[in-house]
Order: structure tokens, then sequence, then C-alpha cells
């Protein structure tokens, strides 16, 4: 059968040093059976889209971004889970002004 994670998903929160932070922006993320990804970003009237493809094993999401007009092309490798109707996915970023890495959790629930 088709992975769990693949689906329709809008972002609910952020949790940042276990704080939980709500979305700006309303964040899409489409995932393919095919293999095949898109997310759609609206922001006041602007919406960014985005396309790449994705790959899942062991526990582990990759999502593979091509360059936009906005963002250069970005390759990701996060753990996830799902659960239901629930995407929980796990980012680790270094912050590029202090060095710390900083890992935020996002939740996106299936539409």
């Amino acid at each position: 059968g088709a992975n769990p994670i693949v689906g329709t998903w809008r972002v609910t929160k952020f949790t940042v040093a276990g704080v939980d932070v709500a979305p700006e922006t309303i964040m899409t993320l489409v995932i393919n059976a095919d293999g095949t990804a898109s997310q759609t970003e609206v922001d006041g009237g602007v919406t960014d889209t985005g396309v790449g493809t994705w790959t899942a094993a062991d526990g582990q999401v990759t999502m593979s971004w091509e360059a936009t007009a906005k963002d250069p092309a970005d390759v990701q490798t996060m753990p996830y889970t799902v659960n239901g109707n629930t995407l929980v996915v796990t980012r680790t970023e270094v912050d590029e002004d202090s060095g710390q890495t900083i890992t935020m959790t996002v939740t996106l629930t299936r539409m």
C-alpha cells in the first residue's frame, strides 16, 4: 500500500525549544504516491509554490526541492511520524548567526 505520508497536509504548528508557535502563513504540503511533492505558502496575497520529489525509509523522509525565484534548491532528510491524520516532522538547522543547532518540530494535519 501507499506510504501513510502520502496526502495533502497543512502546517498547524511549529515547536521550537518546547514552545509552540502558530504559523504566520498558510503552508500546504502535497506528497504524491508517485514520488513527487509540492509545497505552497500563502502570505497575505502572495503565493509561493515549490515542486520536488520525496523518498521515505526507516522513519526518515527526504524532500528534494527544486530551486525557485525565492529559494535555492534544497534537500532535507528528516525523521517523521504519521499518526492518523497528524504528520510530525523534525527539522534540525544551524543558526547562521549564533552557530547553535536549533531543532524544530513541525506538526501538519491531513486536509
